[in-house]
């Protein structure tokens, strides 16, 4: 990323021996740390959220295209763009369905208890 070889490890490690000293330098390595890590995270939480957002909106541009692509049938409820919006409506079509008949076995003999 950086391309920092040995030797300029080396050399920073030394300036900071002598500036900081043998007694401070282990706390500011992990104060450095710390913030590196900090940093990091943060990043990449961000990133995330941002991948979230774009599937998000590539799924909603899909959804948008279907639905001009697909001519609406007169019995189907109109797809909503929120989910809730799209669940309600479809739990209210099944409240609305009518009651389905009882599957029967395609052999009753086979079937029965023995």
């Amino acid at each position: 990323m950086f391309d920092i070889g040995f030797w300029e490890l080396a050399l920073v490690a030394l300036i900071g021996l002598v500036v900081l000293g043998p007694e401070r330098l282990p706390s500011a390595v992990r104060l450095v740390a710390r913030w590196l890590h900090a940093a990091r995270s943060t990043l990449n939480n961000v990133k995330q959220e941002l991948d979230r957002e774009l599937q998000i909106s590539e799924l909603q541009q899909q959804l948008r295209e279907a639905q001009t692509l697909q001519p609406t049938r007169p019995d189907s409820p109109p797809v909503a763009d929120e989910p809730e919006a799209a669940e309600d409506a479809a739990m209210a079509q099944l409240r609305d369905a009518p009651p389905h008949a009882p599957v029967q076995p395609a052999d009753p003999q086979e079937h029965k208890p023995s």
